[in-house]
């Protein structure tokens, strides 16, 4: 069974991966709206958009399994304390 320590940190680690391709999603998208650029330039700018997207879609779905397990742990600290 996980520990609150050990809980705490793999929280903390999970809300860190989330937190830079949000950064990396908002600089794309205002350095694409800072001057025109070309039709090929934009699209390169939406495809790692995209990717970062995809990167805190599944970033979020590990979090979703630290919370799952966290559920889990304090169910089980229940049961055994009564």
């Amino acid at each position: 069974m996980a520990t609150a320590q050990e809980i705490s940190h793999s929280l903390s680690g999970q809300l860190h991966e989330i937190s830079q391709p949000f950064s990396v999603l908002q600089g794309t998208l205002e350095l694409a709206l800072i001057e025109s650029r070309t039709v090929e330039d934009y699209r390169r700018s939406i495809e790692h958009a995209l990717a970062e997207s995809a990167r805190l879609a599944d970033c979020f779905e590990q979090l979703r399994g630290v919370v799952g397990r966290l559920s889990t742990t304090d169910q089980i600290a229940r049961v055994t304390h009564v």
